[in-house]
């Protein structure tokens, strides 16, 4: 279940094996739950076959795009077949800077045609790569299915609410981080109103303790080291671990928090 057809920034499918030893045993669940799915990293690879699966994403331009594509796998294939042609053909697959020729005018035009995939999926996933732009149809199939089984909210709170009274359910937590060293991805994820004002999104994290504090459901909660946030959760404390990004090559030290 591993693979994913889209990038999505900041998934854990990487960070699994640091903190996958703390996950609570399968056979005394009946729910798993991911409030900030992203790309539901944790269920599709650890979580899928429990029997009942949710999740939240505020993002619907990326649920949509997701949704999109795995109800059109074929499709999705071929669009990625065909951005490999034209590479080749406009000599832009033995790039080294993917920047250079993604931003050039002519591939720019070629990139606002596409179906299912942009610039930033084309930088993420390593399309530009030759050995890249091919995909397992079989492989997504499964994603696809998968897919089809989680019951989505809009909300990480209605998430909170389905889960919260039920001791035989697990909620991974992986929120916007409240504060981030690495630059790319915190750019990425600030949340700006209609006036281009970035707003404060850290209220997330005192829905996260009031919830913490009273569910009876497992809740594991991993976010990057701060004082403030390791001074409000302490009790729920239970390992940290070193991450490196992938674009900015930073490291930042991930805490681990769990109710259980």
């Amino acid at each position: 279940m591993k693979n994913f057809p889209i990038g999505r920034l900041g998934n854990k499918q990487l960070d699994i094996k640091y903190f996958e030893k703390y996950f609570p045993d399968k056979k005394d669940l009946d729910t798993v739950a991911e409030a900030f799915a992203g790309s539901f990293a944790v269920i599709r690879n650890n979580f899928y076959d429990v029997e009942n699966i949710m999740c939240a994403d505020s993002d619907t331009t990326f649920t949509n795009k997701l949704k999109n594509i795995l109800e059109n796998l074929e499709d999705y294939r071929d669009e990625k077949l065909k951005i490999l042609e034209y590479m080749k053909q406009n000599n832009t697959s033995t790039k080294d800077d993917r920047n250079f020729y993604l931003d050039n005018d002519k591939m720019t035009d070629y990139i606002k045609t596409l179906k299912y995939l942009d610039k930033s999926d084309l930088r993420q996933r390593g399309i530009w790569k030759l050995n890249g732009t091919t995909i397992d149809i079989n492989k997504y199939k499964e994603i696809s299915g998968l897919y089809k089984k989680i019951v989505w909210f809009d909300d990480y709170k209605k998430v909170f609410d389905k889960v919260v009274d039920n001791p035989k359910a697990f909620v991974f937590l992986d929120p916007p981080y409240f504060s981030s060293h690495n630059k790319d991805y915190n750019n990425k994820e600030q949340s700006r109103n209609e006036n281009n004002v970035i707003q404060d999104t850290t209220f997330i994290y005192i829905d996260i303790l009031e919830f913490i504090e009273k569910a009876k459901c497992k809740v594991m909660l991993i976010v990057n080291n701060s004082a403030i946030i390791r001074y409000l959760y302490n009790k729920f404390y239970k390992g940290e671990y070193i991450k490196q990004y992938q674009l900015s090559k930073s490291f930042e030290t991930l805490n681990i928090y769990c109710n259980y």
